[in-house]
C-alpha cells in the first residue's frame, strides 16, 4: 500500500490525470465536444477576485484555472463522469458572478462543489471535484498531500480496491471528518475509476448517463444489465483499439427504449 509520505502533489501531474480520465470517458461514451481544454493562460473567469468568497488557497485556484472541464450547459445535460456524479465546471461565468454576489449563493456553491455533507469541513487547500448531493459520490482533492478522498465510498470498492489506497491519514483538526474516508494518490484514483468502467460496474447507458450496477434493484433493470454489458463486449469493450463506441451506444439506446427505459435516465 502507498504510504502518505511517499506521495506528493504536482499541479502538472494532476492536470494530466484529469485530462487522461476525460479522454478515457470520451473513448467510451462521452461526446468529444463535451470536453473543453483551458487556454494556455488558464480560464479567465477563475481569478482570486472572482473566487475569493470560495475561500480556497492560491494553489487550489491555480489548479482549477488550468484544468480541462466537462461542459455544464446549465440545462441539466452535463454528462456524468461517474454514476450520478457531474464533475464541477468551475470555469462558468455564472459561478464567478454568484461568488461575487456573496451571501447565500456562496453557501450554495460550496455545498455543490465540496459536498452537501462535507462543505463545512474542507480547508482552503481541499477542493471538490464533483457535484455531490447528500449521500452521493463526493471526491475531494487535497492540493497539499496530493491525494483524493472518496467520501461515501461504496463498501465493494473500499473492501476490494483495484488500486491500493494510502495507508495513513493526514494530520488534521477533528472536525475534518472526511479524512476518515479512503484516499488514493491522484493518478491511482483515476485509474481506480477507470477500472470500474472497464469491468462495466460503472455502466454508461447514454452519452450522459452512467449507472452503478450494484445499485440496480428492479427486476427489469436486473434483466437488462447483462444484456447491456453484453452489447459493450460485442462491440469490442474494453479493447479501445477495437471498441465501436457510436454503434454500441446506438444499439444500447434501442434496446433500453424497448425494454427498460428507466436505465436511460440519470440517477
Amino acid at each position: 500500500m502507498p504510504q502518505l509520505r511517499e506521495i506528493s502533489y504536482s499541479r502538472d501531474l494532476t492536470i494530466a490525470a484529469v485530462r487522461d480520465y476525460y479522454k478515457f470517458l470520451v473513448s467510451m461514451y462521452v461526446s468529444e465536444s463535451e470536453v473543453v481544454q483551458p487556454p494556455e493562460s488558464g480560464w479567465p473567469s477563475i481569478t482570486t477576485d472572482n473566487f475569493g468568497a470560495l475561500g480556497k488557497a492560491a494553489e487550489a485556484l491555480e489548479l482549477l484555472r488550468h484544468l480541462p472541464y466537462i461542459l455544464d450547459r446549465g440545462n441539466g445535460t452535463q454528462p456524468e463522469a461517474a454514476p450520478g456524479a457531474h464533475f464541477v465546471d468551475y470555469r462558468l461565468e455564472s459561478m464567478a458572478d454568484s461568488l461575487r454576489q456573496g451571501g447565500d449563493e456562496v453557501e450554495s456553491i460550496r455545498m455543490k462543489t465540496d459536498g452537501a455533507d462535507t462543505w463545512q469541513q474542507t480547508p482552503p487547500h481541499v477542493i471538490g471535484l464533483c457535484s455531490a448531493p447528500h449521500g452521493g459520490y463526493c471526491f475531494l482533492l487535497d492540493t497539499k498531500a496530493g491525494i483524493i478522498y472518496w467520501v461515501h465510498c461504496p463498501a465493494w470498492v473500499h473492501e476490494n480496491p483495484s488500486w491500493e489506497p494510502v495507508t495513513e491519514q493526514v494530520e488534521s483538526p477533528d472536525q475534518e471528518e472526511f479524512r476518515s474516508s479512503p484516499a488514493w494518490a491522484v493518478e491511482d484514483f483515476f485509474e481506480l475509476l477507470k477500472d470500474q468502467f472497464r469491468a462495466l460496474v460503472f455502466l454508461p447507458t447514454t452519452e450522459e448517463t452512467v449507472i452503478e450496477t450494484h445499485q440496480v434493484v428492479t427486476d427489469e433493470e436486473m434483466d437488462a444489465l447483462p444484456v447491456v454489458q453484453g452489447i459493450y463486449k460485442k462491440h469490442g469493450w474494453p479493447d479501445l483499439g477495437t471498441f465501436q463506441k457510436d454503434a454500441c451506444l446506438e444499439v444500447i439506446e434501442q434496446y433500453l427504449e424497448e425494454n427498460c427505459p428507466e436505465l436511460l435516465q440519470s440517477s
